[in-house]
């Protein structure tokens, strides 16, 4: 170039190759200056029009590349090139609709541009137009069933409407093409889950992960997954994991928390709290895990103060509302806690734990019909809460509505089995209706609730199991109220002659 321009400075051709050549050395302003040259010659020449707009767009000065891009289509209306130049320079400004007009524009001049087809239903699906964007995947498609990111963005499209069997069809077959892709065995993860294949959902999460053993964000999907499916251990060792990779990431230390707190391993969940609160101290989401851990350690008081600290945090999160509505109502606070009750549900109409929180106040002030109206809310609002279920089964037995409640308990128990509370309810609806058998076996899960098991003291030997116990004695004593103790002290001879030897410990009113 320097041999031409001695010889001719006013050589266009050159002029513009040296400033291409310039650019992409990032020598700007030499870029810019021999551009200039070429433009005070020919202020028409295309080829430095484009040069110039890509130069802008690089420097981020997208307004000014637009307007470059603009000048040269017009320059060359049937340039396709130039439209599809004059589209990405649209994009970067996200005006989605004008870019995908401009695409069009493109596809008809040229319609082998595949590239620009993939970027037309990019552009339809970000203006808001899934079924156009649709189609537009589809014709691409038709064209080129293997193209990169095609199956993969209609999937991704699909999931977004709900349409699962349609997304999990795509991805299946974007894994069809191309097999090994990570992002593709998570997308398609994300959409089993949400369609209800949750064990399937965990095959795929586990292959992404193989694939990309370092990805954080995959490594997060699978161990949520995880945690939903009750495979908390294993959740818990995918968190860790993460924590390894990424020391910083907030959300996978308060997750963590979750898990270690659904295991009852306090002081660990404590531990991982404190470091979410250390990298951030108004992550609302730890101080509602951090009120958690106090419920479950019975200090409520300490609770209130945490979910204080959450909403000072995020007054947006209808959690923090509702989780304090609750403790309020245990301390004995009804109007504060109705307060704290109906601004979650302000924030969110449909949050079932509120709901759950509302119908248990109302239950304490008495008014056991909205209590049922409100538990019937919370399980319109998660169906699959095993809470909400149990709830409203209290509820309902509260309400003598005993076939009902059984119905609604089995529901609970079918949702999560493993849930203390849920079981120690169930035990009451069972009881109520007659299940004298099965009702006194649920009612060991008391033991493991919040509440009962203060109540009964530790002891080092075994407990009871009904054998005879000639030459032992046995301790028998009153776990409940006086009514319970003297409705159940007349067994009492009955279990004296499989060993003789009882000792009785009842309330010393009853001595």
């Amino acid at each position: 170039c320097d041999d031409i321009l001695i010889a001719r400075p006013d050589h266009i051709p050159a002029l513009h190759l040296a400033s291409v050549i310039a650019f992409s050395a990032n020598r700007m302003a030499e870029g810019a200056e021999l551009i200039g040259r070429v433009f005070d010659l020919d202020p028409d020449y295309v080829p430095a029009l484009v040069t110039l707009g890509d130069a802008l767009a690089v420097k981020g000065e997208r307004d000014a590349a637009l307007a470059v891009f603009q000048r040269a289509a017009t320059l060359r209306p049937r340039d396709a090139g130039l439209h599809v130049k004059l589209g990405a320079a649209l994009v970067d400004l996200m005006r989605f609709a004008d870019a995908a007009s401009v695409y069009r524009h493109a596809i008809e001049l040229n319609p082998n541009l595949t590239r620009s087809r993939f970027n037309l239903a990019i552009c339809l699906a970000a203006d808001g137009q899934p079924a156009d964007a649709e189609k537009a995947y589809r014709d691409l498609i038709t064209r080129d069933p293997a193209y990169p990111g095609a199956w993969r963005n209609l999937g991704n499209l699909l999931v977004e409407q709900r349409k699962f069997d349609d997304a999990i069809a795509a991805y299946r077959q974007a894994l069809a093409c191309h097999s090994d892709d990570p992002e593709v065995y998570g997308a398609l993860g994300t959409a089993l889950r949400r369609h209800g294949k949750l064990n399937e959902a965990l095959d795929h999460y586990g292959r992404a992960t193989e694939l990309a053993p370092n990805d954080t964000a995959a490594l997060r999907q699978f161990a949520l997954a995880l945690h939903e499916a009750r495979r908390v251990e294993d959740a818990v060792r995918i968190y860790r994991q993460v924590t390894m990779i990424d020391p910083t990431d907030v959300t996978i230390h308060n997750n963590l928390c979750a898990c270690l707190c659904d295991l009852a391993r306090l002081d660990e969940a404590a531990a991982a709290c404190e470091r979410a609160l250390a990298l951030d101290p108004v992550y609302a989401k730890a101080h509602i895990n951090r009120g958690a851990i106090f419920e479950r350690k019975n200090d409520t008081e300490a609770a209130v103060a945490a979910y204080r600290s959450a909403i000072a945090a995020d007054p947006s999160d209808a959690g923090g509302y509702s989780n304090l509505a609750g403790c309020l109502c245990e301390l004995g606070q009804p109007d504060e806690a109705m307060d704290a009750c109906e601004r979650a549900l302000l924030l969110d109409a449909n949050y079932a734990p509120a709901h759950t929180n509302l119908g248990v106040i109302l239950d304490a002030q008495g008014k056991f019909e909205d209590a049922v109206t409100a538990h019937r809310r919370a399980v319109a609002a998660d169906s699959a809460s095993a809470k909400a279920h149990s709830s409203l089964a209290v509820a309902l037995r509260v309400m003598g509505a005993l076939d009902e409640s059984l119905a609604v308990s089995h529901r609970a128990v079918a949702l999560d089995p493993d849930d203390p509370q849920v079981r120690f309810n169930h035990a009451h609806v069972l009881l109520m209706n007659g299940h004298l058998a099965s009702g006194f076996e649920e009612f060991r899960w008391g033991k493991k609730c919040k509440g009962w098991s203060e109540s009964y003291p530790a002891f080092a030997e075994a407990e009871w199991q009904g054998e005879a116990f000639a030459g032992r004695t046995l301790l028998l004593y009153a776990e409940a109220g006086l009514g319970d103790t003297l409705q159940f002290v007349r067994y009492l001879p009955m279990v004296a002659e499989r060993g003789r030897s009882v000792v009785l410990q009842v309330q010393p009113s009853l001595v």
